[in-house]
């Protein structure tokens, strides 16, 4: 019987104690990843449209979005990104996209990316922009950077 009491006894789970030699309470070490909260940007949650989903409609997002579907209607998101079998057809308001499927309509942006299979036919209006060889755009762009408040 003493031979399952030990085995008993090992299978408990050990507890560490954590002593803190600094009296005034401030940690004796730098945080560990996972400790300490992510910035507010990193909260932002991704959503994902599937390409089976089509949307006749506006849809509005504050964190990441991933979009394989189709819409025809007003998209708002922090964060774009257009995949290959992307399609939307309406104006887009983000701070950040990247392009590899199809736009038609106007796109508001602060970072534009056009990846080499993208097809878009929109006015654009961002402030810096990336266009990969190959890109197919056709429409009226402004880019221009945003101005400082000291100049």
């Amino acid at each position: 019987m003493s031979i399952f009491a030990k085995q008993n006894e090992a299978k408990k789970p050990k507890t560490l104690e954590v002593i803190d030699d600094d009296p005034s309470g401030k940690p004796s070490r730098p945080p560990l990843p996972g400790e300490t909260p992510a910035p507010e940007r990193d909260r932002r949650q991704k959503s994902v449209i599937q390409s089976d989903l089509v949307i006749t409609g506006n849809l509005t997002t504050t964190g990441i979005l991933e979009f394989c579907g189709q819409i025809t209607g007003d998209l708002s998101a922090d964060t774009l990104f257009v995949t290959e079998d992307g399609r939307i057809n309406g104006k887009v308001s983000t701070k950040h996209i990247t392009v590899s499927g199809t736009l038609t309509g106007n796109l508001v942006a602060e970072d534009a990316t056009f990846k080499s299979k993208s097809a878009t036919k929109a006015d654009i209006q961002c402030e810096r922009v990336s266009v990969e060889a190959g890109a197919m755009i056709d429409g009226h762009m402004t880019c221009r950077p945003k101005r400082s408040t000291q100049d």
